[in-house]
């Protein structure tokens, strides 16, 4: 088959590397795999013989853009999945999932809707509208019962989800290299994005703990991963910095690769949600 994953960014993050991982293995199972995004730093970490197409603006809510450009968003992810002959499409997050609704009537490509952030539903009743009527003809899907749970109340019904694992690598035997006298830090890596908020919790707390002596000084905490609202996160980070007098928390923005699995080695305490905690 040929399936198109269609996600808002290919940034760091939980629902990227879910990507990335359940492509690896269709492809060596034999399927064609296309992802469409806005780009981002993980596009070049797509598995070898993965398409990845870049639309502008697919990440923005459809409100947020302009008439002319919210058509230009429609026609040309149409005529992407018609001209790459798309049999099936997996939709991830907010607002790839309503322009994949959008553009059925043009496309008539069928499609899934894969929950991978429950927190999505907040605020967003076209996300919820989508839901119930994907619903009813076996189309969602997501991580958890309990996710499930959280999304029935957004949603005010009962909603039957196919419940599909999260897809992980082999587990190897890692081992901390830290040492005594080393830096010593708490790491969350996150998309800086609405459902991913507790981070500015995170941040409020820890500079309250450190500046009331309730953890120790010479702990830092880090935080990488870029977003919509990195704005807001770093405004945060500075507040509490000047609270406590010295940079205590450090945003690293985009990490991959050896050294963001040097950044999981190493910290003393993780705090995260969803794929990166299995990681």
């Amino acid at each position: 088959m040929k399936i198109a994953f269609i996600t808002p960014r290919m940034i760091v993050g939980g629902a990227e590397t879910y990507i990335i991982r359940k492509a690896k293995w269709l492809t060596e199972n034999g399927n064609e795999i296309v992802v469409i995004s806005e780009g981002g730093c993980l596009v070049e970490s797509l598995p070898k013989g993965v398409k990845h197409i870049q639309i502008k603006n697919i990440a923005d809510p459809p409100f947020s853009i302009s008439y002319k450009e919210y058509q230009r968003v429609i026609t040309t992810l149409a005529e992407v999945l018609t001209t790459e002959k798309i049999n099936i499409i997996e939709a991830h997050n907010t607002y790839a999932i309503i322009y994949t609704f959008l553009t059925y009537r043009w496309h008539h490509i069928p499609f899934l809707l894969n929950i991978l952030a429950e927190g999505s539903y907040d605020k967003c009743f076209e996300l919820r509208a989508i839901t119930r009527i994907l619903d009813k003809h076996h189309l969602y899907f997501t991580l958890t019962d309990k996710m499930n749970v959280y999304i029935e109340k957004k949603c005010h019904c009962d909603l039957h989800p196919t419940i599909i694992p999260i897809p992980y690598d082999n587990i190897q035997d890692y081992h901390s290299t830290t040492e005594p006298g080393t830096e010593e830090y708490i790491l969350s890596v996150a998309r800086l994005s609405s459902e991913k908020m507790y981070i500015k919790h995170l941040i409020k707390d820890f500079g309250e703990l450190l500046n009331e002596n309730l953890i120790p000084q010479n702990v830092i905490l880090k935080i990488v991963g870029d977003g919509l609202l990195a704005d807001d996160i770093r405004k945060y980070a500075q507040y509490v910095n000047n609270l406590v007098g010295k940079e205590s928390v450090k945003l690293l923005g985009t990490v991959t690769g050896d050294k963001l699995e040097s950044l999981f080695l190493r910290c003393s305490l993780y705090i995260g949600v969803g794929t990166t905690i299995l990681i």
